[in-house]
């Protein structure tokens, strides 16, 4: 897993980290690359939504992958 991802997973509100970066509204969580929201997490409801946001780059399919693969190993599940 990036190291930049890492650290936005365990953070509680804004935080960026060079061209990652997470923001809280609500219950939900937005996971930005390059300004593009990849990932949108309800912790509430336990379910998250990724997209490449057309990019289609290998940089922005390795962050979705560590996006699922940490998601899906606890239990969230993808819509």
């Amino acid at each position: 897993m990036l190291k930049a991802i890492k650290i936005l997973l365990e953070s509680n509100n804004f935080k960026k980290r060079g061209n990652h970066s997470v923001q809280v509204v609500n219950t939900s969580r937005q996971f930005t690359y390059h300004n593009t929201v990849i990932c949108d997490v309800d912790d509430d409801k336990k379910v998250f939504h990724c997209n490449n946001g057309g990019w289609n780059t290998s940089s922005t399919t390795r962050a979705i992958n560590d996006y699922r693969h940490y998601f899906n190993s606890i239990g969230y599940r993808e819509c």
